[in-house]
């Protein structure tokens, strides 16, 4: 099984050898004592289509920079200062450092991708080209880390853990906005996958993209996790899932004017309202360095 030095460490705080598996054809996994989720089969790969790639980020933009906007807000909170510097791990275009510019905020970035690199290096911030924690060479401590839409994605979360350790100050904060397992889209996408469709299942999973979902977490898993590593929660929010700005563009990535992509965006559309009450699919955790 993939993925496995961060299984071990999995292993020290929560039994594993309890997994179950849900997903044969994909072999994904549940925890079923801590919530965790995992895909052992998803890998890394060129994009099959770079073309969807691009149009599948733009049209994320805004509900992006909305969040991104809510997330440093908050951060001033807990640091009651705008005098403090930051590190922006996979920090794509480099939209949360623009944002971060705007309130005055330090930062840092590292992005693998050729053109998000150079665009995010545009913002006149300290950029690396590479992947975290092996290729971060800056001789620096943190205020605070964040992961933007990032942590799900990397395979060998004991080095990246180890490594935020190394870097934060003490009392810094380490920040993971990621997919929340308990949220409302997952929740149906599993009922769907269980009646044979397949299709959002593996769209939120990203499947069928070049940097697919390795890991699902709630705020349980999440937070057993970090207190493994010696991080403190202080907070776990939900973030916006739906923008109506953009929709259309996200869901036609997926979907490409096909019937089901409109009757998609139409239910998403009349059901907007009503998911305000449901669990948002997007949380947003500070925890703190011990």
């Amino acid at each position: 099984m993939a993925h496995g030095s961060w299984l071990m460490a999995h292993g020290e705080y929560c039994t594993n050898d309890k997994l179950t598996c849900i997903d044969e054809t994909n072999e994904i996994y549940r925890c079923p004592d801590c919530g965790l989720y995992l895909a052992s089969k998803n890998e890394f790969r060129s994009p099959d289509n770079p073309e969807t790639e691009e149009e599948m980020m733009t049209s994320l933009e805004a509900l992006r920079r909305e969040n991104y906007a809510d997330i440093l807000h908050r951060i001033l909170q807990v640091f009651g200062t705008s005098d403090i510097y930051g590190l922006d791990v996979g920090c794509a275009r480099g939209w949360f450092l623009d944002e971060a510019r705007k309130h005055n905020i330090k930062m840092d970035g590292i992005e693998p991708e050729e053109n998000f690199y150079r665009e995010a290096a545009s913002y006149g911030v300290n950029v690396i080209r590479g992947l975290f924690p092996d290729d971060f060479s800056i001789n620096r401590e943190y205020d605070f880390i964040i992961f933007n839409d990032v942590f799900e994605h990397l395979p060998d979360l004991d080095s990246v853990m180890k490594k935020c350790e190394a870097l934060l100050k003490p009392g810094g904060l380490l920040v993971i906005n990621c997919p929340d397992s308990n949220g409302i889209f997952f929740s149906v996408a599993k009922i769907m996958k269980s009646l044979g469709i397949i299709s959002y299942w593996r769209r939120l999973w990203q499947m069928d993209f070049y940097s697919p979902h390795l890991w699902y977490f709630d705020k349980g898993s999440l937070s057993k996790l970090m207190k493994y590593y010696n991080f403190s929660s202080i907070e776990i929010f939900p973030l916006n899932t739906i923008t109506l700005k953009g929709l259309w563009k996200r869901i036609n990535v997926q979907f490409k004017n096909s019937f089901a992509g409109y009757i998609t965006c139409m239910m998403v559309i009349a059901a907007s309202p009503f998911l305000k009450v449901f669990p948002k699919d997007i949380m947003c955790a500070f925890f703190r360095k011990s």
